[in-house]
């Protein structure tokens, strides 16, 4: 019998002390700082972000009806890693049918144009609808808008969005908003200006003319919950906005094995088959059985190793046949 050790083999990059853990953000996808094989290779595809895919994608071959889709996360992780991964599979087709179980659906599809901003970028000087417009090679279509920053309409979002399919990634808005809610403009601020104008894009997005455009946002609950009075209201305001149209998906699931995939996935090159597992399992058990004869082990112990057998086979993802209670 072979044992845990040689039959989990960890990833190289597990151990290198350089690589950076979970830190990539939108502006890494738009600087070009992400690998695709190594992306894909070390991560799971969750439900979540397979029907991100699929409503993204539907949309791009004009069968969608939603264009706007809220990313949502109790646990506070996965909304920023499931933008990268769909913005990576819209500006490269040769990585569809390894990820996604529709790909064959989007063969038509080639490759899609990618905005994306995040609130980090909080010095943007034209603002949200400057960046975008900019990144879609169309900077001037929006120059209007410019001095002093003001917010597009919905015709204006049409004419500068129409087209090709396009996807939108919008993250990290709070800090950018607060930020904002600091610059007067006239009578206003650039947060209520921001968010007139990110108010007038979801609309626009539920027109015929924009039926192959998709953007995927996060949500703001956890930030307007927490944050100042002032910047509540604004923040409220906008997930009001973003909730009338807006497909709800949790990237990773709550109350699935998710987190147990995701681990391991990033964590191990390969793994022991699940009879492997057993069979170690099943190792442990008679090894503690032989100690209970000999008085060298008691119920607590028992309990405890109950534990450790049902933890691994939790980790392994299956579910194994061995007979606790017979110990």
């Amino acid at each position: 019998m072979r044992t845990l050790f040689e039959l989990c083999k960890p990833r190289k990059s597990v151990f290198d002390e350089t690589k950076r853990e979970d830190v990539l953000n939108l502006s890494d996808l738009l600087e070009g700082n992400i690998e695709c094989a190594s992306f894909f290779e070390e991560n799971y595809t969750t439900g979540g972000m397979q029907t991100l895919f699929d409503t993204a994608f539907n949309r791009f071959i004009n069968q969608g009806q939603t264009g706007v889709v809220k990313l949502t996360q109790s646990m506070g992780g996965g909304k920023t890693h499931n933008m990268l991964a769909l913005g990576l599979l819209a500006a490269n087709p040769e990585f569809r049918s390894k990820v996604m179980t529709n790909s064959g659906k989007y063969k038509s599809i080639g490759k899609v144009r990618v905005a994306a901003f995040t609130g980090r970028e909080t010095d943007a000087q034209f603002g949200i609808w400057g960046s975008i417009a900019e990144q879609i090679g169309k900077k001037e279509v929006f120059s209007q808008y410019y001095t002093p920053l003001s917010a597009p309409g919905e015709t204006a979002w049409i004419n500068l969005l129409s087209g090709d399919p396009l996807l939108i990634l919008i993250d990290e808005l709070p800090p950018y908003l607060e930020n904002a809610k600091a610059k007067t403009i006239g009578n206003s601020d650039l947060c209520s200006v921001t968010s007139t104008a990110l108010a007038t894009l979801f609309s626009a997005l539920g027109k015929a003319q924009l039926s192959n455009v998709c953007l995927v946002i996060s949500d703001l609950k956890a930030a307007y919950e927490s944050g100042s009075e002032l910047i509540r209201n604004a923040f409220k305001n906008l997930e009001n906005e973003v909730n009338r149209s807006a497909l709800d998906i949790e990237p990773v699931g709550s109350g699935s094995d998710d987190v147990y995939q995701i681990l391991k996935k990033r964590l191990f090159e390969s793994m022991p088959r699940a009879d492997e597992i057993n069979l170690i399992a099943i190792a442990y058990k008679e090894e503690v059985a032989k100690a209970k004869q000999m008085g060298l082990t008691n119920i607590a112990d028992k309990l405890l190793l109950v534990l450790c057998i049902n933890f691994l086979c939790d980790c392994f993802a299956i579910r194994c046949n061995v007979m606790c209670d017979s110990i």
